[in-house]
């Protein structure tokens, strides 16, 4: 991140709460957050993302709004800067459970996190409207397109994911992919889209005084089929616990929509959104490796380097549209 951006913001912070002590916590190519600190106030937390990935600005004012109980207090927010500040929402679910998938935990979890997805569903436009990323299912085809033509993916590569493409649009062409026809998500889902988190895992959780979860950090957020969200905990949960317990976690978080259709029938809609899940996080790494400048383009470009730095993830999650099965990645 440039360092012009990262001064604003720091500038911007005092501003807005007078003389303040920062301490930085976490530089990304990306983004910046620190750890305010005020004689006489809570701790609070500055972030600073780039244009690409500065949608949280503008996410976090929605959710106030929506459910004001499940995120953390805002306490200012810059738009045009890519820049917020909110207060503390207690202790980070990772300092408290430690390494330790506990169902009894995260079955309440992923019932709030689909509670403020159901409560965002008619701030849809809104979002949309906000420059939040618009990834919903009838635009896979579109969202795809874009790498099957980007130089910085390998030829092979292209033409797998152009195969894969013309698959989806035309369901009779035989190709070899397990993915062998449209999903049915794209045509008639029976969910109608909210914001997914993009990142939902147990650092990005807080657990307030009362004991209720809020949550974080959704600068990998978007608009799109929100059951998306459940691809980070459904992995942990299978490397935490047996299939049974799987599937308890599943049906916890499903049960919230049942007022939609019936389990069995969002169960089948659940399988064919994580199918699809690894686009989003490809886009997702897309916008956090791209460059400023390539903000407002709609070409397919990223920095080699930071690509490097982080092990290559986007054409590592568009690999991971050849199966349905995937290793645990953030």
């Amino acid at each position: 991140m440039r360092d012009e951006r990262v001064t604003a913001a720091v500038d911007w912070a005092r501003d807005v709460l007078g003389p303040v002590e920062l301490h930085r916590l976490r530089s990304r190519p990306w983004a910046v957050t620190w750890r305010l600190t005020r004689p006489g106030h809570a701790d609070a937390f500055l972030k600073c993302a780039t244009a690409r990935t500065g949608h949280e600005a503008v996410v976090l004012p929605v959710l106030t709004r929506a459910c004001p109980a499940l995120v953390p207090e805002l306490l200012a927010t810059d738009p045009a800067g890519h820049r917020l500040i909110v207060a503390s929402a207690g202790t980070v679910l990772r300092e408290r459970e430690g390494d330790t998938f506990r169902l009894e935990v995260w079955i309440p979890l992923v019932q709030r996190f689909a509670e403020l997805q159901r409560s965002l569903t008619s701030y849809v436009e809104t979002l949309l409207e906000q420059g939040v990323p618009d990834e919903r299912p009838h635009r896979y085809l579109d969202l795809l397109r874009p790498f099957t033509t980007a130089e910085q993916v390998p030829a092979d590569e292209r033409n797998r994911l152009a195969t894969l493409a013309a698959g989806w649009e035309r369901p009779t062409v035989p190709h070899r992919l397990r993915l062998r026809e449209v999903p049915p998500v794209l045509k008639a889902p029976l969910v109608p889209p909210s914001l997914q988190h993009g990142d939902l895992h147990d650092n990005n959780v807080a657990v307030d005084e009362a004991g209720a979860y809020r949550f974080f950090d959704f600068g990998d957020s978007c608009v799109a089929h929100p059951f998306s969200t459940m691809d980070l905990p459904l992995m942990f949960a299978a490397e935490g616990v047996d299939a049974a317990g799987v599937a308890r976690l599943e049906d916890a978080y499903l049960e919230v929509f049942t007022d939609l259709a019936p389990l069995a029938q969002l169960r089948t809609e659940l399988r064919a959104v994580l199918a699809l899940a690894p686009l989003h996080r490809a886009l997702s790494w897309l916008r956090a490796l791209s460059p400023d400048e390539a903000a407002t383009g709609s070409e397919v470009v990223w920095d080699p380097v930071a690509a490097a730095e982080w092990e290559e993830p986007i054409l590592y999650w568009l690999a991971q549209l050849r199966t349905q099965g995937r290793m645990p990645r953030t």
